[in-house]
């Protein structure tokens, strides 16, 4: 098997998205099965697609996306540590576009694949210019030995931010506070987190299109449930040492944010 074959459905899927909203070097990372798991989905939102407008799925998606995008520009981190990073084109924009120190981390076949992909896609001259900035390290994040390799990684930094995108919901609740809880242990004072927890309460049908996609892109193994209210998430990162805590403003009208930053 193929590490291509290895890897989850929705890195392909969400890779393509991005190709679609045509954000920077996402072209890069733009698969066959991604374009298929996309086109699938527009089925789903018949009505939408007909039209040629944005399903709500994408419509979700792209302002999680962006509002990552946008808080971590306001931030202007220094290193940036990107969490299950899967196929996504940020690493590559903020080490070619703004020379910030990147690290991505994931699973062995998901590193191995991206790595193949930037070999062969990306121009040598490009390729160049990243140099040392730009890194794609495999990493069991739920590991007991990986808070001292996030610790490594974030080593030196005076403006850190973890990025946890698209990787927080797939874990029950045991799993789930004790990542947070590694990220807080390696995390400075003065670094930030941003993560996207969803919440289910006011956000009906936007957390069913998400879920829905999920199912889709994931083949019908879907993602754990939602959290049940703001507060619920809000007790998380608190009681994982986090102490400024706030969910970021949605940029789509009647879509969910569930976009939060965290800072010790």
């Amino acid at each position: 098997m193929s590490d291509a074959a290895k890897i989850a459905p929705t890195a392909h899927y969400t890779a393509y998205a991005w190709h679609v909203l045509g954000l920077p070097y996402a072209d890069l990372f733009v698969t066959t099965l991604g374009r298929r798991l996309f086109r699938a989905y527009g089925l789903l939102e018949l009505p939408a697609t007909l039209k040629g407008k944005p399903t709500k799925l994408l419509r979700t998606l792209r302002n999680r996306h962006l509002l990552i995008d946008r808080e971590l520009e306001r931030l202007d981190p220094d290193v940036v540590v990107e969490l299950g990073a899967g196929l996504s084109r940020r690493g590559l924009t903020c080490v070619l576009d703004r020379g910030v120190r990147y690290v991505e981390v994931d699973l062995p076949a998901m590193t191995a694949y991206k790595r193949q992909l930037i070999d062969e896609r990306l121009p040598a001259q490009l390729r160049c210019l990243m140099g040392d900035r730009f890194r794609v390290e495999s990493a069991d994040i739920l590991a007991p030995a990986f808070g001292e390799q996030l610790a490594g990684m974030l080593q030196g930094a005076k403006r850190p931010v973890v990025i946890a995108e698209g990787v927080v919901g797939y874990f029950e609740a045991p799993a789930r506070r004790s990542l947070l809880a590694t990220v807080r242990g390696a995390l400075p004072d003065s670094g930030a987190f941003l993560a996207d927890l969803r919440v289910k309460a006011g956000h009906v049908a936007s957390t069913r299109a998400l879920r829905l996609g999920i199912l889709v892109a994931t083949r019908g193994r879907g993602a754990a449930a939602s959290f049940d209210s703001e507060a619920e998430v809000r007790e998380l990162l608190e009681s994982s040492g986090f102490t400024d805590v706030a969910e970021l403003e949605a940029t789509e009208r009647d879509v969910l944010s569930g976009v939060w930053r965290a800072r010790p």
